[in-house]
């Protein structure tokens, strides 16, 4: 079992208001759309299938909106049940044209409805997490935290993996012999500094 569990959690913003679940567990109280990443996807597909499953809408999902993590042994007291760590990513989806949500044929058990609910009344309702004036903070301002997926970033070199460490420590391979298929342990290599390029951290560009 995974020590933290990863939420994917949508934020839906129309018009001044948010679309939230409503769940009767406990009492009446309101989520985000969300729950946990299945193993096999990635976190942006997590939110947009976690969306369509709460509420039927399907949806473009965009920048990472909020992060929110839940410790068990490192909270406000108000979760004085729960064993799991959690952290939420909480991106900002739009509606794709024509859907609309609804509650879904078979809900969970305990979600009793889909309801928007105006961003200047969310203190209004119960809302878990009670990030109410996170929400409203990023719809005024829209700064979101920059979400880095791995297959949009231009590839690495083909040989970076055997040549990463003699990288890291600022050197350029120039030749080195094939130990890996060799097995031999005192494989050799000829390096060169790559001028400017890398310096050790704490000497001036000054320094030899």
């Amino acid at each position: 079992m995974a020590h933290v569990r990863i939420r994917c959690t949508g934020l839906i913003i129309e018009n001044g208001e948010v679309l939230l679940v409503e769940y009767d567990e406990r009492g009446v109280h309101y989520n985000l759309p969300g729950g946990g990443l299945e193993p096999g996807e990635t976190i942006v597909d997590g939110v947009a299938r976690e969306v369509a499953e709460e509420t039927c809408a399907e949806v473009e999902v965009g920048p990472l909106a909020l992060v929110y993590e839940m410790a068990p042994h490192k909270q406000s007291g108000n979760y004085l049940d729960a064993d799991t760590h959690s952290l939420h990513l909480i991106f900002d989806c739009k509606l794709k044209p024509g859907s609309r949500p609804r509650m879904p044929d078979r809900p969970d058990p305990n979600q009793t409805a889909i309801k928007w609910v105006r961003l200047d009344r969310l203190e209004d309702v119960l809302l878990i997490p009670n990030i109410a004036p996170q929400i409203r903070q990023y719809a005024a301002n829209q700064a979101g935290i920059r979400f880095i997926e791995d297959d949009r970033l231009p590839p690495l070199p083909d040989n970076w993996y055997n040549e990463r460490q003699l990288r890291g420590n600022g050197v350029n391979v120039v030749e080195k012999s094939d130990h890996a298929a060799n097995r031999r342990a005192s494989g050799r290599v000829q390096v060169r500094r790559l001028p400017g390029a890398v310096r050790q951290a704490g000497r001036s560009r000054g320094d030899a």
